[in-house]
């Protein structure tokens, strides 16, 4: 079983990137609640969200301050898996994302699961690709850490 505290890289591509992070005393519900209610999203990830939990919904959080947003469209969602398709909008050349989020339950909590891909073989007009996945693998890594903190200091509904 994962540590609540340890992030964990289980796959670090060629085409996947899969994390896991122990959420100690959090139902897998309760644990995708802070990836799918704006409110609990702002709170560690971006400063505006837009998320509609039905398939074809949108998947929207922005960063007014950057001037950055980042848009989707969601796939699934159930008590225990989100999944949604993202991109930026500054980056309009760079691929869409798929993110996986799955929250199973254990003994103390729940087994948070986040499978991000895919990433394709380099080619003249898609280059860096290993950049995109490292780049993404040390950004889950902190903002997963911001969560764990976050979810520390907000009592449980």
């Amino acid at each position: 079983m994962t540590d609540r505290r340890r992030i964990d890289v289980i796959l670090d591509g060629p085409e996947w990137l899969v994390l896991q992070t122990g959420v100690e005393a959090s139902s897998p519900t309760e644990t995708l609640s802070w990836f799918t209610e704006a409110a609990k999203r702002n709170q560690w990830w971006g400063d505006e969200a837009l998320i509609e939990t039905r398939p074809g919904g949108r998947y929207v959080v922005r960063w007014p301050a950057m001037e950055w947003i980042m848009r989707g469209v969601v796939a699934l969602f159930t008590d225990d898996t989100l999944i949604y398709s993202w991109s930026w909008d500054h980056e309009p050349n760079q691929p869409a994302r798929t993110v996986l989020v799955h929250a199973q339950p254990t003994e103390s909590g729940s087994l948070l699961t986040i499978t991000h891909g895919p990433y394709r073989p380099a080619s003249p007009t898609l280059t860096d690709e290993d950049d995109a996945r490292h780049s993404h693998r040390e950004g889950r890594i902190y903002f997963l850490a911001d969560l764990h903190a976050t979810m520390d200091k907000t009592p449980s509904d």
